[in-house]
């Protein structure tokens, strides 16, 4: 059993701190981007059978960025943190409102489903599905006191996903599922996360199942297995249908659905290039976009899929973190990331260190949300 870990007064203030004041999480992108300036941002998405990453200037690849290069509580002070009741979940140590919020509400399904192979436990506590995306928390111990120099996103070299037992293809349209693994502020923590393509001519993911995750660690010969029971928590979801498009310089930008989680708000939006502008081009592919309310309060992307319906139609679905009540009014204002030269992916930044856009306003789209929107 590991030894349990001890805080100092420093940390036990902190501590005391965090429980008293409750903060909103703090954006990190200012600190952050300097830290990335130099790194190459890569957003992996499923656009063939294999699993691509595609260096895109998208905003998810930016919040993917973001959540692995910060890193602000230490491994101690998550340990404290876990044992004081209603701190329990990793969920509350990600980059993540959305998650954040499942674990406030009660969203979460906690299980006890583990695996142990050369002197190291993989546990995968928690879960949460909302019918946008499935998130399953990762959590790595050791029989002994151990100061691993990797965290647990850095020694995992592969992970297969299976529903009820079987291959995620039969969900896709021509290929599996993709899925995402991000880092927690604990480095013996992290998230896994996977979305259906039902938006894109793919099947939906059953309300109720068991996600078994096979994961491999750097240095332990036998993988690990973990049946995890994942249900559906979507009671207070709402969608849209807008069926909104602009044109402009042969690009449709179109808006098919909207949909409202407690957790996540995911648009969906189809991208259809004249015949002579096809997807070949990739400036004109990696199209992303800022959401606001009627207000002004933008949105924070978190990840997106995107998957080819045809030779130049596009449909994405982007998963932002969710409002805090349903707005009245959604803009949609589509830009492009301006990238160095060179051809590496690496984005140009403005005098205050954020990546350069180039909006384009002939594209922009309003959408009226109804005072009662139907239920998914």
């Amino acid at each position: 059993m590991p030894t349990p870990l001890s805080w100092d007064e420093q940390e036990m203030d902190e501590l005391e701190r965090r429980i008293r004041n409750h903060p909103v999480p703090v954006d990190l992108a200012e600190k952050t981007l300097n830290r990335c300036r130099n790194e190459q941002m890569e957003l992996p998405i499923r656009t063939s059978r294999r699993f691509l990453k595609t260096k895109i200037g998208a905003a998810a690849a930016m919040a993917v960025a973001l959540v692995i290069c910060s890193g602000y509580v230490s491994p101690a002070m998550a340990a404290s943190l876990k044992q004081v009741p209603g701190i329990a979940s990793l969920f509350r140590f990600a980059d993540d409102l959305g998650l954040r919020t499942a674990e406030e509400q009660g969203l979460l399904t906690e299980n006890d489903a583990a695996s142990t192979h050369g002197g190291i436990t993989l546990k995968a506590p928690v879960a949460v599905y909302d019918g946008t995306r499935v998130s399953v928390g990762l959590e790595r111990s050791f029989e002994s006191e151990s100061s691993a120099n990797v965290s647990l996103q850095e020694q995992m070299t592969s992970v297969e996903l299976l529903i009820d037992g079987q291959s995620t293809d039969r969900y896709g349209k021509d290929m599996g599922l993709g899925f995402f693994t991000f880092p927690t502020t604990d480095k013996n923590a992290s998230i896994i996360e996977m979305s259906d393509l039902k938006n894109q001519g793919g099947q939906p993911l059953p309300d109720r199942f068991e996600l078994t995750v096979r994961a491999t660690l750097a240095g332990v010969d036998e993988p690990f297995e973990l049946r995890i029971p994942v249900e559906r928590k979507a009671d207070q979801s709402v969608a849209l249908l807008p069926d909104v498009s602009r044109e402009a310089d042969g690009l449709s930008f179109k808006v098919n659905k909207v949909e409202f989680t407690p957790i996540t708000t995911q648009i969906t939006t189809e991208l259809t290039f004249a015949d002579d502008n096809r997807m070949e081009d990739r400036d004109r592919a990696a199209l992303a976009y800022d959401v606001e309310d009627e207000q002004g309060h933008s949105l924070r992307v978190l990840s997106g899929t995107g998957h080819p319906i045809s030779e130049n139609v596009m449909v994405t679905d982007t998963r932002f973190e969710p409002f805090a009540s349903v707005p009245h009014t959604l803009v949609i204002k589509p830009f492009r990331y301006v990238y160095l030269e060179g051809g590496d992916g690496a984005f140009a930044l403005d005098q205050d260190g954020n990546p350069k856009k180039i909006y384009l306003p002939e594209l922009e789209l309003k959408i009226e949300v109804p005072s009662a929107p139907d239920k998914k």
